[in-house]
C-alpha cells in the first residue's frame, strides 16, 4: 500500500513531536494513454502520446513511439501522422484551417483506444493598439500596451494576450549583431484579466491568471480596450545600433482550451500546498488523459529602437 509522508513546516513542528503518516486509500487505477496537441493556423499538426503515471511515481515520462495516430477533419481522414521522434507526431502537408472541425483518434499496443473533436475558432481582429512608456520620479518602470477587441454579438468568446520579442543586440568585440527571441512576461490591472470585486469578477479562483486568458462576459458584442504591460527592461541595449521588434496577439481560443488554461493555472496555484485540495487539469481525450485543441491569432508588430538610458 502506497503512504504520503507529509512534513509540516517548522512551526508547525513546535507542536508536533512527530512525523504524520497518511496512507494512500485511493485506487490505482491501470494506464492510460496521454495525449496533447494544441493547434492553431499558423503551424502543422503535432501530438505528443505517452503513458500516464501513477500521481507519486516520480520516474521520467515514458513516450509512445510505436502509437497509429489518425487524423480527420469534418469526417474526412487527412492521414495517419508518423512518428518523429520522442513520442512526437505529424505530417508537415497537414496545416490547420480555423472554423473547421477537427477529430484524433490514436491506437497503441496494451491501451484502450483514445479520441478527442476540437475546433479553430475564427480570429477575432485587433481593430486598434497603442503603447505608451511610463516613468516614476524619471525611473523608467512600464511599457503599458492597450489592445482594441471588437467582440462578435451574441456568441461566447475567450481570448488570451501573448507576445514575444526578437533582438538583435550589436557586439562591438565581434562587430555584429546576436539574434535572440524570447516570451515577454505580460501584467495586467484589467478588470477582465486581473478580476474585479464582486459578482461580475471573471477570473474568480484566487489564483495569480498566468495565462493572460479572459471572456467577453462584460464587453459582449462591443468594442473594448484591454489594457497591460510588459517590462522594458528587457529591451534595454547600451549600443544604439540594437534593436528590437515586439509581436503582440490576440489569441482567439475554444472554449475547450479556455477551460484547460484555467484549470492549469489554479492546478498551479495549489502545488505543493498541503492544505488544499488538488484541482485536476481539464482533459478532453475520451478513454485517455490529455487535451486536444485549437486557438487563432491576430497580430501586431511594431519595432522598438530599445532605452538606451535607465533615466529619463
Amino acid at each position: 500500500m502506497k503512504k504520503i509522508h507529509i512534513l509540516f513546516p517548522a512551526l508547525v513542528l513546535l507542536f508536533f513531536s512527530c512525523t504524520k503518516v497518511v496512507e494512500f486509500k485511493g485506487e490505482i487505477t491501470e494506464p492510460r494513454l496521454v495525449v496533447n496537441s494544441i493547434f492553431n493556423p499558423d503551424s502543422v499538426f503535432q501530438v505528443s502520446v505517452s503513458r500516464s503515471r501513477f500521481f507519486l511515481d516520480d520516474a521520467p515520462v515514458e513516450n509512445i513511439e510505436n502509437a497509429i495516430v489518425k487524423l480527420y477533419s469534418d469526417g474526412t481522414l487527412l492521414g495517419t501522422l508518423p512518428h518523429t521522434s520522442e513520442g512526437i507526431y505529424e505530417d508537415p502537408g497537414i496545416i490547420p484551417d480555423a472554423n473547421k472541425e477537427y477529430s484524433i483518434q490514436v491506437e497503441a499496443q496494451d491501451f484502450k483506444d483514445v479520441s478527442s473533436t476540437a475546433n479553430i475558432p475564427i480570429p477575432v481582429p485587433i481593430s486598434s493598439f497603442d503603447t505608451l512608456t511610463t516613468f516614476y520620479d524619471n525611473y523608467l518602470e512600464n511599457m503599458e500596451v492597450k489592445l482594441e477587441i471588437r467582440d462578435p454579438a451574441n456568441e461566447e468568446n475567450y481570448y488570451r494576450i501573448s507576445c514575444y520579442a526578437e533582438a538583435w543586440y550589436w557586439d562591438e568585440l565581434a562587430g555584429e549583431f546576436y539574434y535572440d527571441k524570447r516570451n515577454m512576461w505580460i501584467w495586467s490591472d484589467d478588470p477582465v484579466i486581473a478580476g474585479t470585486e464582486g459578482e461580475n469578477e471573471i477570473f474568480d479562483t484566487g489564483a495569480y491568471n498566468e495565462f493572460n486568458i479572459f471572456n467577453d462576459d462584460l464587453f459582449n458584442g462591443k468594442s473594448y480596450r484591454v489594457k497591460f504591460y510588459i517590462s522594458p527592461w528587457e529591451l534595454m541595449s547600451d549600443n544604439e545600433e540594437s534593436h528590437f521588434k515586439l509581436h503582440f496577439y490576440l489569441e482567439t481560443l475554444s472554449k475547450d482550451y479556455f477551460k484547460y488554461l484555467k484549470t492549469r493555472t489554479e492546478h498551479n496555484a495549489n502545488d505543493g500546498n498541503p492544505f488544499s485540495e488538488p484541482v485536476p487539469v481539464f482533459s478532453n481525450i475520451e478513454n485517455g488523459i490529455g487535451f486536444f485543441g485549437g486557438y487563432s491569432s491576430s497580430e501586431i508588430c511594431i519595432d522598438h529602437d530599445g532605452y538606451l538610458y535607465w533615466y529619463k
